[in-house]
């Protein structure tokens, strides 16, 4: 019972909270966002995740990172006004129900941008210090947290996250952020609503598609990623539940692209490659 509690204390949403703070030497993590998930997100990783001692130090110290960035992007008085979409940066985002195809995405669209006007940012600097990102199920078994994914409403998130990236524009100085995602594949009409001035890049009815090679390859990382961080890893469920995520969130971004093109075709716009980006 009490290694039990010790291991619960390890990764309590709490103790990343102190570690953070002591680690980035403030306790300015910005708007409250972040606290509800990670919250569910701790006690879905202690109750559910089976994770070996190793996994749980390497898991803490990934969730201590997520929020001290928050700290790194918190505005300074030489930002300027940095509290939402600043006027002469572009916001446009890029999503897709897969990692792999989203990095050919990224890569195809940061070759068209050309020079380094255009910073391009993922889940990682935009939604996981967040604590709302696929990436937590990539590391372990967290039904709980996923549920609870699926069902919340992310518009705080959304508007804190672009805050954060209006700092980093300024700070860049860059003339364009495209933001690369795989969670927000199916959110797009929150986004739309989060960040108004965002336009959302398309290539055409493929963006539904999942290449079965990207498929593939992701279930096998994930595999691996979770076994890296837990001794007890069915292949064969993890293989299954991840065709099943990716292929749900392929599904519902096709209601969200077609519902988004009804309400904002303005803000859409077409990329100049045919292939699929999933």
């Amino acid at each position: 019972m009490r290694r039990r509690l010790l291991e619960g204390c390890e990764l309590a949403a709490h103790e990343i909270v102190t570690r953070a703070m002591r680690r980035s030497n403030s306790s300015e993590f910005g708007p409250m966002s972040w606290t509800e998930p990670l919250e569910v997100l701790t006690r879905s990783l202690v109750r559910e995740a089976a994770l070996t001692r190793g996994g749980r130090r390497v898991v803490r110290d990934r969730l201590v990172t997520l929020l001290q960035d928050r700290t790194d992007d918190a505005p300074s008085p030489e930002d300027g006004d940095s509290g939402g979409d600043e006027p002469g940066v572009d916001l446009v985002v890029i999503t897709a129900p897969t990692w792999l195809g989203l990095q050919r995405a990224a890569s195809e669209r940061k070759g068209r941008a050309g020079g380094g006007q255009t910073l391009i940012l993922t889940d990682d600097t935009t939604m996981g210090p967040e604590f709302c990102s696929l990436c937590f199920e990539r590391w372990a078994h967290v039904p709980t947290y996923a549920e609870w994914l699926d069902e919340a409403d992310l518009g705080a998130n959304l508007r804190a996250a672009r805050r954060r990236i209006a700092v980093r524009a300024t700070r860049r100085g860059v003339a364009e952020v495209v933001v690369a995602s795989v969670v927000l594949h199916d959110r797009l009409l929150e986004v739309a609503d989060a960040w108004p001035s965002a336009r959302f890049e398309t290539t055409g009815p493929a963006d539904a598609e999942v290449r079965p090679e990207h498929l593939d390859a992701e279930v096998a990382e994930v595999i691996a990623e979770r076994r890296r961080h837990s001794a007890r890893v069915d292949p064969d469920k993890v293989g299954r539940y991840w065709r099943w995520r990716v292929g749900a969130l392929a599904t519902r971004g096709v209601g969200q692209r077609a519902e988004l093109m009804a309400r904002h075709p303005e803000r859409i716009s077409r990329g100049s490659s045919p292939r699929s980006p999933s």
